[in-house]
């Protein structure tokens, strides 16, 4: 196909080239993708993911750095850092 194209249409521009697998990500992204308001699911649920690992990431880092913290002996004051909220979703 592409080489007809090119004989054809000689001196047009021929990219990119015709695949099958370009063409049927694009009918997917058509009729599926953005009919069924599939982008906005995945986002969602690559949004809850990302903080779900932030979270887990954040709360094993303070573990590990203040393990040994003892707050009765040492008088030391909480790290403000324990009292971030975590939250980014727009309400």
């Amino acid at each position: 196909m592409n080489k007809n194209y090119e004989r054809i249409f000689e001196g047009y521009p021929s990219y990119p080239k015709f695949s099958i697998w370009r063409f049927m990500t694009k009918i997917w992204m058509k009729e599926v993708f953005e009919k069924a308001s599939l982008n906005l699911s995945l986002n969602e649920s690559f949004l809850r993911i990302l903080n779900n690992h932030r979270e887990k990431n954040i709360k094993d880092s303070l573990n590990n750095n203040f393990n040994g913290l003892n707050r009765d002996e040492n008088k030391v004051e909480m790290p403000k850092c324990l009292y971030i909220s975590l939250n980014t979703r727009r309400k």
